[in-house]
């Protein structure tokens, strides 16, 4: 199960930085949340005036958890 916050899901719905959904949760279980959120923010400092991606504030918040059942 993968919940994210829109500041996470913009990666996928916004920036298309990840194929979809599956593609972020296999980075997490791989590599850990923090794989996910840094290309986030890399790509958001990369647009600090907002003109490639529109949105109100540079970054916004982000949380992501990720819970495999066995």
């Amino acid at each position: 199960m993968l919940l994210a916050t829109d500041g996470v899901a913009c990666g996928v719905d916004d920036y298309s930085l990840f194929a979809d959904w599956r593609e972020v949760a296999e980075i997490t279980s791989e590599n850990g949340p923090e794989a996910v959120l840094d290309a986030i923010r890399v790509a958001e400092s990369g647009d600090p005036d907002r003109t490639k991606w529109r949105r109100s504030k540079v970054h916004d918040d982000q949380a992501l958890a990720f819970v495999r059942f066995r």
